[in-house]
């Protein structure tokens, strides 16, 4: 079976790191369906694979993609509660830029009728890191003072719309003054950063009790000095390493990029009643396939309902290394998601 699919052929600048070709896809096995996709989302570990600093992408030639969202085309065996038709969205292994993909039925969740294709491909990613992150491996309570990093992109915009639901007071960071009034309007109090000492000094002024949450997608040094402005009982997320593909990466500098988020000692945690999180959701999909699709279903649950209003930027999916372009440099609000034609 042929399916056409956007393809990593080389690491580097998007322009010239994808073609788009004609790839075999094999028949599903056991547990495993095949996905006509609609729709497909990018998330910024796609950019990390493609600069070659993301170690669990497959060798190149590679088709990357995480999330998918279409109709069931064909059923493997030993499948049970889905069938040829049925319209869903789905958790991929890769493989989620190709037209179909193959990928495991417990991966799968129904779409609400309320949601198209290309809102529930902006789901499985985003949409299940923002409950994991704020409901499962952390807590926002009413009354809690909330920092997330980089709101305005994808999953920071899920993180604000939920921890505003929940009645905190949420402090949302962007490098753009542009986005500030979008983070308002969702009942954020926006601060634009700039990667300066400067910053460390607003946030203080923001929330002079310290947060007793803070949301990370930033990573390297930023973590680090971000970590000093929790107050005590407070919790730490980590759930990405953005400023540090920043000015392009090599897998020998990599392990040295690391040591920009520090060093941590138990009795740090102890004396100061802190906690760090980190958050790698496909390990978490890998080990708990059951909990991903809860995390999942509960997602497209908060879409169906209200609670979060999903920003998309549309593309069409021939424009694939553009968007991947804008992705890397901060150029898009909200979630990118890549139309197939129909």
């Amino acid at each position: 079976m042929q399916t056409e699919a956007w393809v990593l052929v080389r690491n580097g600048a998007a322009a010239a790191a994808f073609e788009q070709r004609s790839v075999e896809l094999r028949a599903p096995r056991t547990g495993e369906v095949v996905v006509d996709a609609a729709a497909f989302g990018l998330n910024f570990a796609d950019v990390m694979a493609r600069l070659g600093v993301y170690p669990d992408a497959p060798p190149n030639p590679a088709t990357l993609g995480y999330e998918v969202a279409g109709i069931i085309s064909a059923v493997g065996p030993g499948v049970e509660g889905w069938k040829v038709d049925d319209r869903v969205m789905a958790l991929t292994r890769f493989g989620g830029y190709g037209r179909r993909v193959v990928t495991l039925a417990e991966g799968l969740v129904s779409l609400p009728a309320e949601v198209d294709f290309a809102q529930a491909a902006a789901i499985p990613v985003q949409g299940a890191t923002a409950v994991w992150c704020a409901e499962w491996v952390a807590t926002i309570h009413a009354g809690d003072t909330v920092l997330i990093r980089a709101a305005a992109g994808g999953v920071g915009l899920w993180l604000t719309q939920m921890a505003v639901a929940r009645g905190a007071t949420v402090i949302a960071t962007t490098r753009s003054a542009g986005k500030c009034d979008r983070l308002r309007a969702l009942g954020a109090v926006p601060v634009v950063t700039n990667g300066s000492g400067g910053d460390l000094a607003a946030l203080r002024a923001a929330a002079p009790g310290g947060y007793d949450l803070i949301f990370d997608s930033l990573g390297g040094a930023e973590a680090r000095r971000t970590w000093g402005l929790l107050a005590h009982g407070g919790r730490m997320v980590c759930f990405g390493v953005a400023t540090m593909a920043a000015g392009g990466w090599s897998r020998l500098l990599a392990p040295l990029r690391a040591l920009e988020f520090g060093l941590f000692h138990p009795l740090v945690f102890l004396s100061s009643s802190r906690g760090l999180i980190g958050v790698n959701m496909l390990r978490v999909a890998d080990a708990r396939p059951a909990a991903m699709r809860a995390v999942t279903e509960r997602a497209a649950a908060l879409v169906a309902d209200g609670t979060v209003k999903l920003e998309l930027s549309r593309r069409p999916a021939s424009e694939l290394p553009a968007a991947h372009a804008d992705l890397e440099r901060g150029a898009t609000v909200g979630k990118l998601v890549m139309e197939w034609p129909t």
